[in-house]
């Protein structure tokens, strides 16, 4: 099944296609090279990360189906993330560079992840009044 959803990264030059080795399943895997990593390729990993932010546009959306909505936060859950940061619509960029550092000062200053992001849309809130600069981020998985 695939999923929607890709991230935008530096290409590699010179190669087409990059191939890594996955320790988790003693298999090599080949990606194409565009500059784009998909969800069908994020499942592939498991990663050691807290947390995974995403202060794009529409980070969060994917397609609806009975088991939830499928997209970039559920393929970096089911890689082993326990915390995905998304949004749920295009975000204006001020105020969520605003609301993103006051994320993680909070975070990294010892909040969980929860409060942090609350403390982040509460002070940006209080700067850009208008829900569609605050209230599009949301936090998927664990709050700790």
């Amino acid at each position: 099944m695939t999923s929607p959803g890709a991230i935008a990264v530096a290409q590699s030059t010179g190669r087409h296609t990059e191939f890594i080795d996955l320790p988790h399943n003693q298999r090599r895997v080949s990606f194409s090279d565009l500059g784009l990593i998909d969800t069908n390729e994020i499942l592939l990993f498991r990663l050691q990360a807290e947390l995974v932010v995403l202060s794009a546009c529409n980070t969060g959306g994917g397609d609806l189906t009975g088991d939830g909505v499928t997209g970039l936060s559920r393929a970096f859950i089911a890689s082993g993330v326990p915390s995905v940061v998304v949004s749920l619509w295009s975000v204006p960029d001020a105020p969520t560079g605003q609301l993103m550092t006051t994320f993680y000062e909070e975070w990294l200053g010892g909040s969980d992840k929860a409060t942090a992001l609350r403390t982040a849309i509460l002070e940006t809130m209080a700067a850009y009044p208008d829900p569609i600069n605050w209230a599009a981020f949301t936090l998927i998985g664990e709050a700790d």
